[in-house]
């Protein structure tokens, strides 16, 4: 009986471990990267559809008193001409009732915050378009170093949600779970007709 011995090469096993071990590190940082990428654009998506909501609320109040506005003024300049005293008087009290309801929707207006919800919405869903720029190139050419990198956008996600106070609403979330695989569906399709 002959011993067979085979002569390892320990330098090419710790290659190949090596190559494994890294391979399996970028398939792990891939996942990871894949997951940031959808957090960011989910985000992005409901910031946005928020920022349009209070868009239009804001234009819903806006509109109405801008108009009652313009109406009281010109029924203020028409009792100013040559009619009689009992149609100035219908029309100055007129004039004080639609100037008191366009005031009130003003007000109404500004306690609810609706511009501003808007403009805090909106800078946040520009934020999160931002770091999705960010992830996609980093995923396309890493150049940064990979727990740094993470760090970073964790950062950058925690200041757009500190500096955006309001909660997104609820309805919007639900719309969004709800639609999930259409929304990504759109989305992938977007990005296709881009490249």
């Amino acid at each position: 009986m002959s011993n067979k011995y085979i002569k390892i090469n320990t330098n090419d096993t710790d290659d190949n471990n090596d190559i494994n071990q890294t391979n399996q590190t970028n398939q792990i940082n891939n996942k990871v990267y894949d997951y940031l990428l959808f957090q960011l654009k989910k985000n992005k998506y409901v910031y946005s559809k928020s920022s349009e909501y209070y868009r239009i609320m804001n234009l819903k109040m806006i509109i109405p008193s801008l108009i009652m506005t313009s109406v009281a003024g010109i029924m203020s300049f028409i009792s100013t001409s040559d009619i009689s005293n009992e149609t100035k008087n219908y029309l100055s009290i007129s004039v004080g009732i639609v100037s008191s309801i366009s005031a009130l929707i003003q007000s109404v207006n500004t306690n609810m915050g609706f511009s501003t919800r808007h403009e805090m919405f909106q800078k946040s869903a520009d934020e999160y378009t931002k770091l999705i720029t960010k992830v996609e190139f980093e995923m396309l050419a890493p150049n940064e170093n990979y727990q740094e990198f993470i760090n970073k956008i964790e950062e950058e996600i925690n200041k757009i949600q500190e500096s955006c106070k309001y909660y997104l609403p609820q309805f919007i979330i639900d719309d969004y779970i709800k639609n999930k695989n259409k929304i990504e569906e759109y989305e992938n399709d977007d990005i296709l007709i881009k490249i």
